[in-house]
């Protein structure tokens, strides 16, 4: 049976989440049942969303725009600007969704008659309050998987990495600490420390270049507009403090972790939920029960080749 997945997104910035609806859209293991966008201009995000899987040849995706703001609203996000650059045309059709997201979410899961996934590789706002709305939901969901989290670094440090590495967890931490302590029948947490060991180099980017598709060459250039962006904010307080070459398969690997999950290595943990100083913290707690599966390893050799397998084939 085809595997049904319902993908949260802020797709537009970084160029993860359109690398992770590609090949979503590419694998005939999963179906791309919903898609909700979610974190400042959720619209332009729809619309993005819609861009990409009609450039995969998907013309029936049902997108539904969700979240602008925190729950908690602390302060008024922005976009990076590139969003939607050399992608979005003028002759583009318009989106035309009505349905909010989060009633969209509820909708879908409480209607479903078959077993949901539920991927989320964005900030929490949408899930957090489609549990407001309906918290039967957790019930409803078979699985949830989340992109997101310091687990081993954040505890061998002793503090929080720069911020801008966890950015989906504690962008909304409000949102992230319901989530993560709804009770879903099983929640796969694949966090920071794990995702970036897996990159695109320059010679992934080449040979995504190279195949000469309209999805290869529509990414590629979304992958440049991305590290041209991370350079001018290098340097920058909170700035991304990795490889700025690298374009980092975060996204991809969350989706992948629940239709392909032999490129990881998932550890039972108990995590516990604390914002600190107004920030997210996942801590793993000895000794007490596993309430969450969490990847704690990757092969990133195999998982990257599947990745250029899966996106430059016809």
């Amino acid at each position: 049976m085809t595997r049904q997945i319902i993908l949260d997104t802020d797709i537009g910035g970084d160029v993860d989440d359109a690398l992770a609806l590609a090949v979503g859209l590419k694998s005939t293991e999963i179906n791309l049942c919903l898609v909700t966008t979610v974190f400042t201009d959720t619209i332009l995000r729809a619309c993005i969303a819609h861009k990409v899987a009609r450039i995969c040849g998907c013309t029936d995706l049902q997108v539904a725009a969700g979240c602008n703001l925190p729950l908690m609203q602390r302060f008024v996000p922005g976009l990076a600007g590139h969003e939607g650059k050399d992608l979005l045309e003028p002759d583009d059709p318009p989106f035309t969704g009505s349905e909010h997201a989060v009633d969209a979410l509820v909708r879908t899961i409480m209607s479903a008659d078959q077993p949901l996934t539920l991927v989320t590789i964005g900030a929490l706002t949408n899930i957090a309050a489609a549990l407001i709305v309906e918290p039967r939901i957790a019930e409803r969901v078979e699985h949830i998987c989340i992109t997101g989290g310091h687990i081993t670094q954040a505890q061998l440090l002793g503090r929080l990495m720069p911020w801008s590495t966890d950015f989906n967890l504690i962008i909304d931490s409000e949102a992230a600490r319901i989530v993560l302590q709804a009770p879903w029948q099983q929640i796969t947490l694949v966090p920071v420390e794990t995702t970036l060991q897996v990159w695109f180099d320059d010679d992934d980017r080449a040979a995504l270049r190279a195949a000469g598709t309209p999805l290869t060459s529509a990414l590629s250039i979304q992958i440049d507009h991305w590290l041209d962006y991370l350079h001018t904010k290098a340097g920058e307080p909170g700035s991304w403090e990795y490889e700025t070459e690298r374009a980092y398969l975060h996204d991809p690997l969350a989706l992948a972790a629940v239709f392909e999950p032999r490129f990881l290595t998932f550890t039972p943990m108990h995590i516990r939920v604390e914002i600190q100083d107004g920030l997210l913290r996942t801590l793993a707690v000895d000794g007490q029960l596993p309430n969450m599966l969490v990847a704690t390893a990757v092969d990133a050799p195999g998982f990257r080749q599947w990745m250029l397998e899966r996106l430059t084939r016809p």
